[in-house]
Parts: structure tokens; C-alpha cells; sequence
């Protein structure tokens, strides 16, 4: 795979990116998240510790999903628990959110 987007930055988010990437399972992963630092610096986060793990994943913070490519999957890792539907509705304009 080429590109993974992860709505959502939270602590389930960022350990599927982290695991994506110790994995070299993908070439890029964006956490996309409404509160764009947090994103930001979860993805500098897991750049960071890329050469300790030996693993060369670009990882990108987001505060949509406007203009983010092709994507080969849409992870989303927020779940209601933790902060709603309406949060996966506020970054993916038109989403469809079904409760389980």
C-alpha cells in the first residue's frame, strides 16, 4: 500500500500509525484530526523515532482530508466513546456515520 489516512489522533489512531509504520506496511500515513496540532505533533512524533525503529514511513499530521492524494485506505480510530460521531463528521465533509 501506498497511502493510509487515520481520522482521528487519539491514542487508538496514533498506535495504528506507529504500528503501520514500525511495519513499513505503508509509505505514508496521515493522522487527520479537527485539533490539527495534535495531529501534527503525533506525526513528528512517530517521524522521529522512524530511524530508531528503522523504518523510513513518512507520517503526516492533518487537520482535514482535503487534498491529501490517492488514498488506499480510510482508517477511522475515533471512536463514539471516546469523542462522538460528530467529530468524524467535522473531518470528513458528507460522512455517513453509522452507530453500532
Amino acid at each position: 500500500m501506498n497511502a493510509v489516512a487515520i481520522v482521528g489522533a487519539g491514542p487508538l489512531g496514533e498506535t495504528i500509525a506507529r504500528k503501520l509504520a514500525d511495519r513499513e506496511a505503508v509509505r505514508r500515513v496521515i493522522l487527520v484530526d479537527p485539533d490539527e496540532g495534535r495531529a501534527k505533533g503525533k506525526a513528528l512524533d512517530l517521524m522521529q523515532s522512524g530511524p530508531v525503529e528503522a523504518s523510513d514511513t513518512r507520517v503526516e499530521g492533518r487537520g482535514s482530508l482535503k487534498d491529501l492524494g490517492p488514498l488506499d485506505a480510510l482508517v477511522v480510530a475515533d471512536p463514539p466513546e471516546l469523542a462522538g460521531p460528530e467529530s468524524v463528521r467535522d473531518v470528513v465533509p458528507g460522512a455517513q456515520v453509522r452507530e453500532a
